[in-house]
């Protein structure tokens, strides 16, 4: 499906199968696009919920035997930007002003892996949220957030090279058994990292500038494990400005 332009439906696209979408722009009071199964491709798209930030979900996929592969896309004014429970690969979205969630990762049966690249989440209460998958989050950008990613119970969660600010508490990770943050810049916030019972507990080649109040807050049972020989030491600083 291509070029198609639809605007003040209540949900746009609903589907439970296979299926290409590029370069659409869609207007909608409630869902953007749901797929309960298959492979989806989504490409070029722009999915504008209410001026109030009512609308339920932009995409949302619950495939288990599929995938969704998103890439260039822009959603705003949701409760949750991009929602799946099935195996992700999201490059290059833009998500703005969603009231809950930029990126939902989450299967309660069954772990499977999200990426996300290359995206810009701005202005939503959770950044990225994952619960009982497997996610990296990579080359991204995450500003604005109560929380930039939070980790719930999540099998492993990877975030690399990603730049987050401007938020109350940068990485939060509970119940976790894997959490690695490699190579990032991360500023201007409250708490950055709060660390609360995870089985492998890796800090490699970050910057972190700017907290107001914790560098690590750890609680329950955490293992730091020590930084492999190829990695670069991490430093952390109030003062050193960002280069």
């Amino acid at each position: 499906m291509r070029g198609l332009r639809a605007f003040n439906f209540k949900k746009g696209i609903i589907g439970n199968s296979t299926l290409s979408l590029d370069s659409l722009i869609l207007h909608v009071m409630d869902t953007g696009i749901s797929i309960t199964e298959g492979v989806v491709e989504i490409y070029d798209v722009v999915i504008n919920g209410p001026p109030n930030d009512m609308g339920t979900v932009g995409i949302a996929y619950s495939g288990v035997h599929g995938e969704l592969n998103v890439n260039s896309c822009f959603i705003t004014c949701f409760e949750t930007g991009i929602e799946t429970s099935g195996t992700a690969l999201l490059r290059g979205a833009i998500i703005h002003h969603c009231s809950e969630n930029g990126i939902v990762a989450q299967n309660n049966t069954e772990p499977y892996l999200c990426e996300v690249s290359e995206c810009n989440i701005d202005r939503c209460k959770y950044g990225v949220y994952c619960s009982k998958m497997f996610v990296a989050v990579v080359d991204s950008f995450i500003r604005y957030a109560t929380t930039g990613v939070y980790a719930e119970e999540n099998y492993s969660t990877r975030v690399e090279t990603t730049i987050i600010h401007a938020c109350d508490t940068i990485i939060h990770c509970y119940n976790a058994q894997v959490m690695k943050v490699l190579g990032c810049c991360l500023y201007d916030c409250r708490n950055v990292f709060n660390i609360n019972t995870v089985d492998c507990f890796n800090v490699c080649g970050c910057r972190v500038l700017y907290f107001r109040r914790t560098a690590f807050l750890m609680t329950g049972f955490v293992v730091c494990v020590e930084r492999d020989s190829q990695d670069r030491k991490s430093s952390v600083s109030r003062t050193t400005p960002f280069a």
